[in-house]
């Protein structure tokens, strides 16, 4: 990057805990912004930029909205909006995406870069004419994938405190040894053949997951029809993650199998080798050694877990019994989802701050809380399945892109 990204910001707005209203005294101060850079970034080949991430420089001027200095600094507009002063040494965690990813993020309804488009005005840092265009149809970024990339997070949210809560109650201790797993020390079958076997089984998993309407009839039976309904999910909801460009549309780029849960992972993966034509004693070898290296994988993320732990996060989970901040990201994402869905609104700035600090706070047991997500869970499969929502089903790609061609060339 050769550019200075201060002078190409065309947005900037406060993030996390205080775009939340959730913010404690001392809260981190978290930036998220667009830039668009200059005419080669677009026009060559040599140059390219996708995000900025790290300290934006805290003295550069700001403009108004017709390019008159305002006479106030980045730092100061900052600590106005937070109610602080901030040392030099306190770092201003800031990403600062190029408009293009920042689009492609949005279009598929981001959670984190969707809420941008939303912050309340009073949160605005830096701002633009070219960024109010943007804003006057920040509805185009809508869609029904709010019920997968929201719901998604949330029970990314959710899986962590359940791994949190077992490793709290049963401690990983012991490494996982091969005989655990009826495996001898040394491998049957040789490498080569387990991991060309393993790629080619994979590979099939990853094909049903991408068009599921092409499943064999009776891989569709043994795998039952909440697998089917879950690969369905996964594809569409894939979108949060990756994608790539494909004659004008995103296409969801296929998940690693692990996605699922681990019933439904193992009968793909067993289904897909005996439609291959593996035999049943190779794939039960084969299975063993994938659970082996689940396990040991487990085991792994459990010590760096144990060793980096933040200490007052420990403390909370010991005193709580589950982290309560993942809880209350959990209800903040799982209300956003349905908010989306049925009113076709981004409420960033939350009217229930106040009950979500509760939350963060030991409010609600770890059983109240699995409860509580279980119903919220069922109430926005219903509204989507039945259709009940008041957003598009996905956006309108072209005009998103025809919008983003726009904002460039006046920036331009």
């Amino acid at each position: 990057m050769i550019f200075k990204i201060e002078d190409r910001i065309i947005f900037a707005t406060l993030h996390g805990s205080h775009a939340y209203g959730m913010a404690k005294e001392g809260s981190d101060v978290d930036i998220k912004g667009v830039a668009i850079p200059p005419k080669s970034y677009f026009l060559g080949f040599n140059d390219s930029f996708q995000q900025f991430e790290g300290e934006v420089p805290r003295d550069f001027h700001l403009f108004d909205d017709k390019y008159v200095l305002t006479g106030e600094t980045y730092i100061q507009k900052i600590e106005d909006m937070v109610g602080r002063k901030i040392p030099k040494e306190e770092k201003l965690d800031s990403t600062i995406y190029d408009i293009r990813k920042f689009f492609k993020l949005a279009s598929v309804c981001n959670p984190n870069i969707i809420e941008v488009l939303f912050t309340d005005p009073s949160h605005h840092v830096v701002s633009s004419v070219a960024w109010k265009k943007i804003l006057e149809h920040k509805d185009l970024f809508i869609s029904a994938r709010a019920k997968f990339t929201f719901s998604g997070y949330a029970f990314s949210q959710l899986k962590r405190i359940k791994t949190h809560k077992s490793w709290l109650m049963n401690p990983l201790e012991r490494k996982p040894q091969r005989s655990d797993f009826d495996l001898p020390e040394q491998h049957v079958i040789p490498k080569e053949q387990r991991d060309a076997a393993n790629a080619f089984i994979v590979k099939r998993v990853n094909e049903w997951i991408f068009i599921p309407d092409e499943i064999p009839k009776d891989i569709l039976i043994s795998v039952r029809e909440q697998t089917a309904k879950a690969i369905r999910e996964i594809w569409e909801g894939m979108a949060m993650k990756s994608y790539v460009l494909e004659d004008g549309n995103y296409i969801p780029m296929v998940p690693p199998l692990g996605e699922m849960n681990e019933y439904d992972e193992g009968v793909l993966y067993n289904a897909a080798g005996n439609f291959l034509g593996y035999s049943t004693n190779f794939l039960e070898v084969l299975e063993r050694e994938r659970k082996y290296k689940a396990a040991l994988r487990q085991y792994n993320q459990y010590q760096e877990w144990k060793k980096n732990r933040n200490p007052v996060r420990a403390e909370m989970e010991k005193k709580y019994g589950f982290d309560v901040k993942h809880g209350a990201h959990l209800v903040r994402l799982l209300r956003m989802a349905k908010e989306i869905l049925v009113e076709g609104k981004v409420i960033v700035k939350r009217p229930d701050a106040e009950e979500l600090l509760s939350i963060r706070g030991g409010a609600w047991t770890y059983d109240q809380l699995i409860e509580w997500a279980d119903k919220q869970q069922e109430e926005i499969n219903n509204i989507y399945d039945n259709k009940k929502y008041v957003v598009p089903r996905v956006p309108k790609i072209n005009d998103l892109n025809d919008l983003c061609q726009d904002v460039v060339e006046m920036v331009l």
